[in-house]
């Protein structure tokens, strides 16, 4: 039996997710609801994925690069190269405020 705080963390991301697919399904998409813990995220995703024959795999990055992403590793990074179904990756609004700060400056995006 799983630890009561992973519970409760089951518990939380599934109510947090429930919100986000009612309000994608407003808007007439369909949604399938999964909230599953392993100790492997990747594997976790990509197994349920191919079990649920899903049409594709939506999933944020977190931004992180050096050295947090050496010692955490790269979830994103290996359900890309490990899924059977096209994986559509979007980045964080922190990751998007860091790139719309050091990339989409007027002088770089004229060059572009």
């Amino acid at each position: 039996m799983p630890h009561p705080q992973l519970t409760d963390l089951v518990t939380y991301a599934r109510n947090y997710l429930q919100n986000i697919a009612t309000q994608l399904e407003l808007d007439d998409f369909v949604v399938r609801l999964v909230a599953e813990f392993g100790d492997d995220p990747a594997y976790t995703i990509t197994n349920t994925a191919k079990e649920l024959q899903v049409d594709a795999i939506i999933m944020s990055t977190h931004g992180r690069s050096g050295i947090s992403r050496w010692i955490f590793g790269s979830i994103t990074g290996n359900v890309l190269s490990v899924a059977t179904c096209p994986v559509l990756v979007v980045p964080s609004r922190e990751c998007e405020r860091v790139v719309t700060c050091d990339c989409l400056a007027p002088s770089s995006a004229a060059q572009m």
